[in-house]
């Protein structure tokens, strides 16, 4: 028996089938709003903005980023800043309306404009030997540094009145007016001031550069420094240890290497490399020898650099390298044969060979010589005595060093060892007569016979080297 469905409901049913087949997902009601803040101009505003929608509604930002507000009802909605400097103002004002359509996302900039109150700070120098940096003092605290025939700005002043001094570290360039000026700094105002700078060829007196200890900022620190002869003149020059004169006396290459134990004191970690200054410039230049550097050594022709290279685990040097300033040559290490270890090296006065610490025997070093391309490995001691840290005379006859805690010499091609005085790391003077060393409490002199030990300095100083005769360019 066959049923037929009553065509009233069939026509219902149908209806609400096809009604039901064209619901889709519900129509997006909310829209997204991404504001970003733009500040440009002087003395910015570095501590955020809130940004509030509809008075409701907020997210603290930075400037030159970005805040979305998401699911924002289709509308008209109220756009505002809080927090905004007082030296800054909001570009086309606040607050102001943004309509948000459903399901698109709206782009919103807001732009402020900062206003500094600053001193605009410029440098003019003329002459030769340019010191390529001074320091900036504000009201006799050290602000910054600057360099030759550069400008910056000093911002975030309160108006008044400021005295600006420009000091220039080495002794041949002076600043016109005394390098001092007083200047009154208004309110969102930019003062502009002007150093004048005359540099004339530096006064090279002979010194001898030597690495102290000193406290800088209740910190004990290594530098590099000169004295004269006579114990007067003490000038600290740089961070740094181990100074060697370039063969014309006018600029010091040292290392700037520091060495850290972990906490157990079992590894240690080594840092640094090497710097090249001129004393009376101050400008420093920092080639890169391609790892860490200890006891640098200028060659006394074309420039050529030998050093001790970095590390075994108690962070020891291990090698002796070589290097071109220009980097006319990849650094090369020197592997003499028969040495375990090589440290301290120092050119002869021709340059034709290199005096170094070795060690042939576990624990025990003694002084070798070798060729610059490390051949030719000659053992110039022998006894049990620790023998270290050589530095050749200035005719290559003798070579000065440290035995046992004494300072000592022995002819360059070897032969009987003449212990002079207790002491350690002796370098020699330009006409070598004598030798400046290490004491347990100071640098000391003394003569290449053994004569007249005198004290040169006090203190945690070592390291020394004795500057050359200036040549004139």
């Amino acid at each position: 028996m066959s049923r037929t469905l009553n065509r009233p409901i069939a026509a219902a049913l149908l209806l609400s089938l096809i009604a039901a087949c064209s619901d889709g997902p519900a129509a997006p009601k909310t829209g997204i709003l991404e504001v970003v803040v733009r500040i440009t101009g002087g003395d910015v505003d570095l501590d955020g903005i809130d940004v509030l929608m509809d008075a409701s509604v907020r997210q603290f930002m930075f400037g030159n980023t970005k805040a979305d507000f998401r699911n924002l009802s289709a509308g008209t909605h109220t756009l505002t800043l809080e927090s905004v400097a007082d030296n800054c103002t909001v570009q086309g004002g606040l607050p102001r309306s943004v309509t948000v359509s459903a399901g698109e996302t709206v782009h919103v900039t807001v732009d402020i404009v900062c206003v500094a109150t600053a001193i605009a700070v410029s440098t003019h120098v003329t002459g030769t030997d340019i010191q390529r940096t001074y320091q900036l003092v504000l009201n006799g605290q050290y602000v910054r540094n600057i360099d030759a025939d550069s400008s910056l700005v000093l911002g975030r002043l309160q108006p008044g009145s400021y005295t600006l001094a420009l000091i220039a570290a080495g002794n041949n360039c002076i600043v016109a007016n005394s390098g001092r000026v007083t200047v009154d700094v208004s309110l969102r105002m930019t003062t502009p001031v002007r150093f004048e700078i005359e540099c004339t060829p530096p006064v090279r007196l002979e010194e001898i550069a030597f690495t102290m200890d000193t406290v800088v900022n209740g910190a004990v620190e290594t530098w590099v420094a000169v004295i004269r002869p006579d114990g007067s003149g003490r000038t600290l020059l740089a961070r740094g240890n181990s100074p060697s004169w370039s063969p014309d006396g006018r600029r010091l290459v040292f290392s700037t290497a520091v060495c850290v134990q972990d906490f157990y004191y079992y590894y240690t970690t080594c840092t640094g490399g090497l710097a090249v200054i001129d004393p009376e410039t101050r400008n420093v230049d920092s080639p890169n020898a391609g790892g860490i550097v200890f006891t640098p050594s200028w060659a006394p022709r074309g420039n050529l650099i030998a050093f001790a290279g970095c590390c075994d685990f108690s962070g020891a040097p291990t090698g002796v390298y070589v290097f071109a300033l220009d980097g006319s040559m990849p650094t090369r290490r020197l592997s003499p044969v028969g040495t375990t270890m090589a440290r301290d090296p120092a050119w002869s006065p021709d340059g034709a060979l290199i005096a170094f610490s070795c060690m042939l025997e576990p624990g025990n070093f003694d002084v070798c010589e070798m060729r610059p391309d490390g051949t030719g490995a000659g053992r110039l001691t022998s006894d049990r005595s620790v023998d270290e840290r050589p530095a050749w005379s200035p005719d290559g006859k003798l070579i000065a060093f440290t035995s046992d805690g004494q300072v000592a010499t022995i002819p360059s091609g070897g032969g009987n060892v003449t212990r002079l005085t207790p002491g350690n790391q002796p370098a020699w003077s330009r006409d070598g007569r004598t030798l400046v060393f290490t004491g347990n409490d100071g640098l000391y002199t003394i003569g290449a016979d053994g004569s007249n030990r005198t004290r040169l300095t006090s203190g945690p100083n070592y390291a020394s080297a004795w500057r050359p005769v200036i040549q004139v360019r």
